[in-house]
């Protein structure tokens, strides 16, 4: 499930699966429905291709 951080100053609400779920200041959680003025994604350093699982390969660029 994606994790977001809560960056605001103030307990902020998002929803997962259309559920509510509360966050504090620099709380993380799981959200799929947030407002991206108050919630940032939360990235595994180690998923390299976004697909929320550690490992894989970014696609290559074309050559220009």
């Amino acid at each position: 499930m994606p994790l977001v951080k809560n960056i605001s100053t103030g307990p902020r609400g998002a929803y997962l699966k259309g559920v509510y779920a509360e966050a504090d200041p620099g709380e993380i959680i799981e959200a799929d429905d947030f407002a991206p003025e108050w919630f940032e994604p939360v990235i595994d350093p180690l998923d390299h291709d976004g697909n929320g699982k550690k490992g894989g390969a970014r696609k290559a660029k074309p050559a220009e």
